[in-house]
């Protein structure tokens, strides 16, 4: 079972997926813009760009997450990321290697 983790005391969310960035193996960044589609697709906007919009934005939904493996070939992996809605939904996808966990639950105070 996937554990997730309360993020609600964070009060610099921009700071705290940058560090995420920092220790990631694996980011993307999509959007969704029900104009367009009902699906999610990648975006021209960078990383930067949409983690400056979270200040202006009309939700925003940030999550750090441990995924357990569902298949054998799977490894267990930290998940973080944001959703911002700004007219447009636009989502960062953050994959994080398993050793780093302490390093964000001691910095961060965060609880499963």
């Amino acid at each position: 079972m996937d554990i997730f983790y309360n993020l609600n005391h964070i009060k610099d969310i921009r700071a705290f997926l940058e560090d995420c960035v920092s220790k990631s193996y694996k980011t993307r960044c999509d959007e969704l813009d029900c104009s367009k589609s009902f699906s999610r697709v990648n975006t021209e906007k960078t990383l930067n760009e949409i983690l400056g919009m979270i200040s202006e934005s009309r939700f925003v939904h940030c999550v750090f997450i441990i995924r357990n493996p569902i298949f054998k070939y799977e490894k267990q992996d930290i998940e973080a990321g944001l959703r911002l809605t700004n007219g447009i939904d636009y989502f960062i996808w953050i994959n994080i290697e398993i050793n780093h966990l302490d390093y964000f639950t001691n910095k961060y105070e965060l609880k499963g």
